[in-house]
């Protein structure tokens, strides 16, 4: 199959199978990408995701963009994104305007009360697995939790922890 149009599918198929944030769809990217079709480990997944992360925009388009990239150059990422956009954006237009209608039907309300745990059970899975991979060492499992501190207790800007990790990241590269 043409790379490009396999590009397209995984990334289409990801984008219409995923419910919730981006992150609700790493476990089946990373099933289409590493399982599957065997193109990068799950060490290399892990850093295109943490990349991802941090750099501007949503996590999905910047995967995309990144996987699509280092397959088939500049088509191929934007084969990925259109692939992982183009679903999601055609559904959420109609959705939006049927929740603007609908919202206050039970069966509505029904449906929202169990997608909502079942996005929240998707990035759990996303965590587990990239921490699987992540937490090689204590000094990985002590930079998450510092992280976690920094953020979730102590309230400190996101942007401000990703700023001093790629400064220290930059100033210890040789120490890791």
């Amino acid at each position: 199959m043409n790379i490009l149009l396999l590009l397209f599918i995984i990334f289409f198929k990801v984008g219409v199978f995923t419910v919730g944030s981006g992150y609700s769809m790493l476990p089946l990217l990373q099933h289409e990408i590493v399982d599957k079709q065997k193109w990068m480990t799950d060490s290399e997944f892990t850093e295109y995701v943490a990349i991802s992360e941090v750099t501007p925009g949503p996590i999905m388009i910047n995967l995309a963009t990144f996987i699509g990239f280092k397959k088939a150059n500049l088509p191929g990422a934007i084969v990925s994104i259109l692939g992982v956009i183009l679903f999601p954006s055609i559904f959420i237009l109609i959705l939006t305007n049927l929740l603007i209608k609908y919202k206050d039907l039970p069966s509505v309300k029904g449906v929202i009360y169990f997608i909502k745990p079942v996005a929240i059970g998707l990035i759990a899975t996303s965590i587990i697995k990239l921490g699987t991979v992540t937490f090689n060492n204590f000094k990985s499992m002590l930079i998450t939790i510092i992280t976690l501190v920094l953020v979730f207790y102590l309230k400190i800007n996101p942007v401000y922890v990703v700023l001093s990790a790629v400064l220290l990241g930059l100033l210890f590269h040789k120490h890791v």
